[in-house]
């Protein structure tokens, strides 16, 4: 749990003020005193003059390379926490300014608690620990959550914006499916292309059968020079985990273990069903008699002092040179293993290589998985009902609007809340049900919902968002138990949903 820096702040803004009005109103509204800046040069005079504690700079409209701006902010006198706003998903460049020392990178839409937080806490790193009564070892601890919480945003964007594409993909394969005969030909691979959601979905794995199909991937990445060695458990080694997941956490290591072996060398995989007792307290586990999975990747590389091991899975951290690496991947490595339940570990020295063990809970029986929605059926239910979309992705909308005007629905069609409000006031039938993205950019989906419904309190409502379901996060998002469709989905998943929303 992060302190709040309860004293009032100076807060300058920059960027659109119609885009930002969100934002100004937030701050304004919980006593901090605002500051507006048009571009990078009143932002420069501003601080120069020692006017801000903190700073909220949208890219967009800075009419300067954020990277240059923010090193030039910190060549002041007094330089103060910079906290950048954007619409983009490029984790590269967050990570290049979270480097450079920007205290953080905030992807809009931003719920007003977040932009809030991200403030305090930007403060409170600045101000002397003393004030807060906190020690030495606290502002450490203080550090490495902030760092967590900005990668948690980061991955949790990137995830919604890819959860938006795939959203499409399957959509429209759908709809495709929807025209060809059970002989068409091309039936079987757009149903394979509709069948990968499900695959995300944690199942049982042969860790075996998984190594083998990473290293076939890999052998021309690893290059001639390292010769790539498996020692496979003779029998099936089976986990329940995602193997989308599990493949990433491979081919992540296996890469590091190339880039450390820049002039050639030996990487061995190897896999076995070992005994261990459960780890407690985060420590390392004894042996025991929980049955565990062990998957070990072994190179002679370059190895690693226990400085830099110390460091590994701390977001942001890397030994590679600049551009090369984000010093995310072993972060998202502990994570996803973690995720499933085991742990992993490295031992390594300087100039004698290095090994990272993974131990997973281990599935002694093929276990019957739960079933699945039928991707491939003709007959996903139909409506007539007047259905008003909010969705700011124009490539999710335009596919929605296409598979619900087939299924018979009339459609009023919104990009932002300010379209759905006025939609709501001028259409003169009635609005059965409002189906919204929940991350807008003027407001969040709930509170349009609870707009509208005031003007129109029969509608139903049905949400959606790339983001884990976001209405069971607090934050005032809602009813968590409001209808609700996470992203990717396929249309015959959607009109299940919406016609069980509509019938209720």
């Amino acid at each position: 749990m992060i302190t709040m820096y309860t004293k009032p702040c100076r807060v300058l803004v920059a960027g659109e003020r119609e885009e930002l009005r969100h934002v100004l109103a937030v701050v304004k509204r919980r006593g901090q005193e605002l500051i507006e800046a048009a571009d990078a040069r009143d932002v420069l005079l501003l601080l120069q003059q020692e006017l801000a504690d903190v700073a909220l700079l949208d890219l967009c409209v800075l009419g300067r390379d954020g990277l240059e701006l923010l090193q030039e902010i910190q060549r002041l006198p007094r330089p103060v926490p910079i906290i950048f706003l954007t619409d983009s998903r490029d984790v590269h460049f967050a990570v290049e300014v979270m480097r450079e020392g920007a205290a953080d990178y905030l992807v809009k839409p931003l719920p007003a608690d977040e932009i809030l937080l991200a403030i305090h806490r930007a403060v409170a790193k600045t101000n002397p620990f003393s004030e807060l009564g906190w020690q030495r070892e606290r502002e450490a601890e203080l550090r490495q959550a902030n760092k967590l919480e900005t990668l948690g945003r980061l991955t949790g964007a990137v995830a919604h914006e890819l959860n938006n594409q795939m959203t499409v993909m399957l959509g429209y394969s759908n709809l495709v499916l929807r025209q060809l005969t059970d002989a068409d030909p091309l039936g079987e691979p757009l149903i394979e292309i509709a069948s990968r959601k499900q695959e995300e979905e944690p199942r049982l794995v042969d860790v075996n059968v998984l190594v083998s199909g990473v290293v076939k991937m890999v052998q021309r990445l690893v290059g001639e020079d390292v010769v790539l060695v498996t020692a496979l458990e003779a029998t099936p080694a089976l986990v329940k985990a995602d193997p989308g997941q599990l493949e990433q956490v491979l081919m992540n290591l296996v890469l590091n273990a190339r880039d450390a072996m820049p002039h050639g060398g030996r990487l061995v995989l190897a896999t076995s069903n070992a005994s261990m007792q459960a780890a407690a307290n985060g420590r390392p586990a004894a042996p025991g008699l929980t049955p565990h999975v062990q998957l070990s990747i072994s190179d002679t590389g370059c190895g690693m002092d226990a400085e830099t091991q110390a460091h590994l899975f701390e977001p942001f951290f890397t030994t590679k040179a600049p551009g090369r690496g984000t010093g995310l991947g072993l972060t998202i490595v502990r994570k996803i293993i973690q995720h499933s339940g085991g742990r992993i570990q490295v031992h390594s020295a300087t100039g004698q290589g290095t090994n990272f063990l993974i131990h997973l809970p281990q599935v002694a029986e093929q276990q019957p998985l739960p079933s699945t929605d039928a991707l491939g059926q003709r007959d996903s239910p139909r409506g007539c009902e007047t259905v008003l979309l909010v969705e700011d992705n124009q490539d999710v909308r335009s596919m929605l609007c296409e598979f619900l005007r087939r299924y018979g629905y009339s459609i009023l069609e919104a990009r932002d809340c300010g379209e759905a409000m006025r939609l709501c006031e001028q259409h003169d039938g009635p609005i059965d049900v409002l189906v919204t993205d929940v991350a807008l950019p003027e407001m969040e989906g709930p509170e349009l919902a609870e707009r509208l419904q005031e003007m129109r309190p029969e509608m139903k409502v049905l949400y959606m968002s790339g983001y884990t379901n976001p209405l069971s996060a607090g934050r005032d998002r809602g009813d968590p138990a409001a209808p609700f469709i996470q992203k990717p989905f396929t249309t015959d998943r959607l009109a299940l949903i919406l016609r069980d929303v509509l019938d209720r």
